[in-house]
């Protein structure tokens, strides 16, 4: 048996006791509702949307699952330098 000190386990009994008796109604009360926001039905709703499959994008699968996708080293470099300089005018609240 295990005891436990610093617990007065009449005082424990006691406040059970008393929320016990004070719930006048059941737990599964109709008067209980939950409702979900208009923003997060309408999040629910797009999940649902099918969108019209991308040509590009079935381009780069499959020549990604062929081995023969090549990207330029100098398209990366350039994209890279473009989101960074982004990056700092953003930060700096410059026109974008």
């Amino acid at each position: 048996m295990m005891k436990v000190d610093g617990v007065n386990i009449r005082e424990v009994l006691n406040t059970y006791n008393a929320v016990k008796q004070g719930r006048d109604r059941p737990l599964n009360d109709p008067k209980d509702k939950l409702e979900i926001g208009d923003f997060y039905k309408a999040i629910e709703k797009a999940k649902n949307v099918k969108l019209q499959p991308d040509p590009k994008i079935d381009k780069v699968k499959t020549s990604i699952k062929e081995g023969t996708y090549n990207v330029s080293s100098e398209e990366v470099a350039k994209k890279m330098v473009d989101n960074i300089m982004l990056s700092i005018r953003v930060k700096r609240g410059g026109a974008l």
